[in-house]
């Protein structure tokens, strides 16, 4: 049987890595956010280039030392390209708040409810500013039956959808839709569900919108999920990453200050992932968490799948997943785990991700095809 293989980043992105395990690079990282104890970085090997993309593609570049004297002594020259990366990223991350800004009061016009996910909202609720990482979408979720009525007031802004071929296929087994502003090039991710073929289905949306909070700014008031409803959402997504194979250090990093602001709401954590039935997901976040930081709090919240694979193995999975020779789980026994190794939901969940892949390569012949000579 040929073994299954499933990697979202192209070869082309770890092309400057060249297999290499970025042992003293990503050991420097983990220091920089309190997961290792402070080292002397004059005494390692401190490849630039490695350590560059290694941030890059972990989305936490803006986490390395701005000045040349706090960077390794080998990458010093990186601090004219950190401060420009910097400046990219507020500047992006600026325009991406001022179109969610606008979105927002064009949809309240409409009467449409919906939530701010992600983005530079989250960085201000968790760090107090959005320079942390670089944000190209505005995703923005709403319910079910406001969907279209959502898409016609883009669609009044002049916002245009992309993928336009595959619109359905994001639409049906994604629950999204992408739309970009041509003469702003602004995005956004409009979400009317959270799903992703081989993962389970979340379960009860509503519950995002009847605890949802709202976060001031400007003379906006802007519709947040609220502190539990953003962990969990966290840990939707680093499923998603660890089911595609991409790094996604910053993740965790945003989880885990997520959890050190829970206070009292652990308890409501738990319930909501119970509630939505992505308490094995939240348990996966929790775990790989630990793995970086072991003072996370709230892993005793849920049940915690893939006990087999030891922390080392889910740091390197997380942060450095190009590596050969790590025990990734297969695709079904991913599924198998966050499903609670429920056969009847499992079933029913892979037959979902079938569909899913049928009707998706049938999207991209026909593409394909169309744009083929006759």
């Amino acid at each position: 049987m040929q073994k299954e293989v499933v990697v979202a980043f192209s070869k082309e992105e770890y092309s400057l890595l060249h297999d290499n395990d970025c042992a003293a690079e990503l050991e420097y990282l983990l220091s920089l956010v309190g997961a290792r104890q402070p080292c002397d970085p004059s005494e390692s090997h401190i490849s630039p280039t490695r350590l560059f993309e290694l941030a890059r593609l972990n989305k936490v570049l803006p986490l390395l030392p701005a000045r040349a004297t706090e960077l390794p002594d080998s990458c010093s020259d990186l601090q004219n390209t950190l401060a420009r990366v910097t400046l990219a990223t507020a500047s992006m991350n600026h325009k991406g708040l001022l179109s969610g800004i606008d979105i927002t009061r064009k949809l309240n016009e409409r009467g449409i409810g919906h939530l701010h996910l992600k983005g530079p909202l989250q960085q201000i609720a968790l760090y107090g500013h959005y320079h942390r990482k670089p944000s190209a979408d505005t995703d923005i979720l709403v319910r079910p039956h406001q969907r279209r009525a959502a898409a016609e007031c883009l669609y009044a802004e002049g916002y245009r959808t992309l993928e336009p071929h595959n619109a359905f296929w994001w639409t049906r087994f994604l629950g999204e839709q992408h739309f970009r502003h041509p003469q702003t090039g602004a995005m956004i991710d409009l979400h009317h569900a959270l799903r992703q073929p081989g993962l389970p289905l979340s379960h009860n949306l509503n519950i995002f919108f009847e605890t949802a909070t709202t976060m001031v700014v400007g003379d906006m008031r802007m519709p947040v999920p609220d502190a539990a409803g953003r962990v969990l959402l966290m840990s939707h997504a680093l499923a998603k990453a660890f089911l595609a194979r991409e790094p996604v250090l910053s993740t965790v990093i945003d989880i885990r200050q997520a959890l050190n602001g829970l206070e009292n709401e652990t308890a409501a954590l738990g319930q909501l992932a119970k509630t939505t039935r992505q308490d094995h997901v939240l348990g996966l976040a929790l775990s790989v968490v630990a793995a970086f930081f072991p003072d996370t709090p709230g892993l005793g919240i849920a049940p915690h799948p893939f006990e087999n694979i030891g922390k080392n193995s889910l740091q390197r999975m997380i942060a450095t997943p190009w590596i050969a020779g790590l025990p990734w789980p297969r695709r079904r026994q991913i599924l198998y785990e966050l499903c609670g190794t429920q056969r009847a939901r499992y079933r029913v969940e892979n037959a979902r991700f079938v569909a899913s892949e049928v009707l998706r390569r049938s999207l991209d012949v026909k593409r394909h095809l169309a744009g083929s000579p006759r």
